[in-house]
């Protein structure tokens, strides 16, 4: 064998002896990197939280969304629990939902959804306005404008009730809504509308809602409200008018 062929032979051999060395630098530096990031996420001063900002609030303030949430000024934003805080908030009675999300590099943000009233309700003493839960959103001594009321059995919060009446003034198209005085629930097969002109509606449970809505639209073209009338659009494939 030549000097030169050894050499050739010789090379693979001591690069494959280098690369332990190679592997163990790699190793390091990538050690060495974790570890920086880890610090900075983690122990660092510069990815803190250094101000929540909060979105989506009317009735609420934002210094009440805020505190709800209890995160300290300089708590690392990577170990904000986003779910934990989310459940904070979310038990403020006004609050539908939250969503949390950490802004790069030092700000918590907070998008807030408001409960919606939708329904009135009559108490001793005055009035409540409650979303499609029956969560009461505000109070007043006054009947409030532009909703209509409900009556139903038993509590309002939570009851099932209150939630089909707020889908059945939903499906019903604008005009019709607003003239909408009363709703009936205190027996939730036998639901009624009463009208402020005098008239009601037979509107039986809370399904096939968006068909009850045109059935009594085409009845009302036909047969004008007035007062004392009686539509009954419960049954289906059945109206009635009287």
């Amino acid at each position: 064998m030549t000097a030169e062929e050894q050499r050739e032979t010789d090379a693979p051999v001591a690069r494959r002896q280098s690369d332990p060395w190679q592997v163990a630098f790699v190793v390091l530096l990538l050690a060495g990197l974790v570890g920086a990031v880890l610090w900075l996420l983690f122990g660092s001063r510069l990815l803190v939280v250094r101000q929540i900002e909060v979105s989506g609030v009317e009735r609420l303030t934002e210094a009440e969304v805020a505190a709800a949430a209890d995160v300290a000024t300089g708590t690392p934003l990577a170990r904000v629990d986003t779910e934990e805080v989310a459940a904070r908030v979310a038990a403020l009675r006004l609050v539908e939902s939250v969503e949390v999300h950490r802004g790069w590099p030092a700000t918590l943000r907070l998008e807030v959804t408001e409960r919606v009233p939708v329904l009135g309700i009559a108490v001793e003493g005055g009035y409540l306005l409650v979303d499609r839960e029956g969560v009461r959103i505000t109070e007043s001594d006054a009947r409030p404008e532009d909703y209509p009321l409900v009556r139903v059995a038993g509590e309002v919060h939570g009851n099932p009730a209150v939630t089909e009446s707020a889908d059945i003034v939903g499906h019903l198209p604008r005009e019709l809504a607003e003239r909408v005085d009363t709703v009936v629930a205190t027996d939730r097969a036998r639901i009624t509308l009463e009208l402020a002109d005098g008239t009601t509606v037979m509107w039986g449970d809370a399904e096939r809602g968006a068909d009850k809505a045109r059935t009594l639209e085409v009845l009302m073209a036909q047969h004008p409200p007035e007062p004392g009338r009686h539509y009954d659009v419960s049954a289906e494939g059945v109206a009635v008018v009287r």
